[in-house]
């Protein structure tokens, strides 16, 4: 089922639903290995459509690579969309973000005061 869905979204066929199928049928905690879906997930987060880059996003943090987190992190700082920032949040909670901690706590603060 998980590779029928990201063979859909290599292909770019309903990539939209696609990518909600897939993040619903994954768990949290797994960790995707495909070079290609990671590939086509990160060229996503330069959709037009902000519902198709939040759940590239939120897919992108279940691979556990180098590089992720800078990644999620520069998309949140472009996005313009409110709901679509979301989108990088809960991709960079599926990684270790120690080393970006500052960087978080800066966004938190300014969600908190409403910046």
């Amino acid at each position: 089922m998980i590779e029928e869905i990201s063979d859909k979204i290599l292909r770019g066929q309903d990539v939209r639903a696609s990518l909600i199928a897939l993040k619903n049928t994954l768990s949290d905690d797994v960790e995707i290995r495909d070079e290609g879906l990671y590939n086509k997930l990160v060229e996503l987060l330069k959709d037009e459509d902000p519902k198709i880059r939040k759940n590239a996003a939120i897919l992108l943090g279940s691979f556990k690579k180098t590089g992720v987190k800078e990644i999620l992190l520069d998309g949140y700082h472009h996005e313009t969309i409110e709901f679509a920032k979301e989108g990088y949040l809960k991709g960079l909670a599926k990684q270790d973000c120690k080393s970006i901690l500052g960087e978080l706590k800066e966004i938190q603060e300014a969600l908190v005061n409403d910046d």
